[in-house]
C-alpha cells in the first residue's frame, strides 16, 4: 500500500476532485469520491501501515489526515503552512513525503511557497494526528509564477529530493 500506480493515483485524485467524466481506466480500477470537501488537494502520502494518509491543500496551506479505517477526515488540520499564490500560478502547498523511518520518528515533510519568490521545505512531527515541532529544512528555493516544481520524495538511500522548476 506504500506505492500507488500512476493510473490508480490519477483515478483517486479525479475522484477527490469529483470529476464527472474520467478517462477510461484499465480493468480493476475505479474512480470513487473519497473526500468531497477536499480543498484543491495537490499531494498525498500513506502511512507505512496504510491506515491513514496525509494530503496537502494547495491554496489553504492545510495539511489534512484521512483515516482509511474509519473512512473519516480528521476534523482539524494536521498543520497549516503559509502559502503565497495568486491561484492562477503554480505556487502553493505542493508536496508531501513521510520519512522512511516514519514509524519511529513520525516526520512529515512538505514543500510550500511562503512568498511569491521562494519555496521552502518544512518538517513536522506527527503527535497524535497534529503537526508539532515545525522545522524549516530548506528555505529560499527560487520560485516564479510558472513553472514551479514542488514534488518531494525519498530515494532508495533515504535522502529527501525535491523539484524546484525552471521558474519561467
Amino acid at each position: 500500500m506504500r506505492w500507488i500506480g500512476r493510473l490508480g493515483l490519477m483515478g483517486f485524485l479525479l475522484g477527490w476532485l469529483g470529476v464527472a467524466s474520467a478517462p477510461a481506466l484499465p480493468p480493476g480500477f475505479a474512480v470513487e469520491t473519497v473526500i468531497a470537501e477536499a480543498n484543491f488537494p495537490s499531494a498525498m502520502a500513506f502511512t507505512p501501515d496504510g491506515r491513514r494518509f496525509f494530503y496537502t491543500e494547495r491554496f489553504t496551506g492545510n495539511i489534512r489526515i484521512y483515516d482509511v479505517v474509519s473512512g473519516q477526515l480528521l476534523p482539524a488540520p494536521f498543520a497549516s503552512v503559509t502559502v503565497r499564490t495568486t491561484g492562477a500560478d503554480e505556487r502553493g502547498l505542493l508536496g508531501i513525503a513521510l520519512d522512511p523511518e516514519f514509524e519511529a520518528n513520525h516526520y512529515v515533510y512538505v514543500f510550500h511557497h511562503p512568498s511569491f519568490s521562494s519555496g521552502r521545505i518544512t518538517r513536522f512531527t506527527d503527535v497524535d494526528g497534529l503537526g508539532m515541532e515545525e522545522t524549516t529544512l530548506v528555505d529560499g528555493i527560487p520560485a516564479a509564477p510558472i513553472p514551479n516544481g514542488g514534488y518531494i520524495g525519498f530515494g532508495p538511500a533515504g535522502k529527501l529530493y525535491g523539484t524546484g522548476g525552471e521558474n519561467g
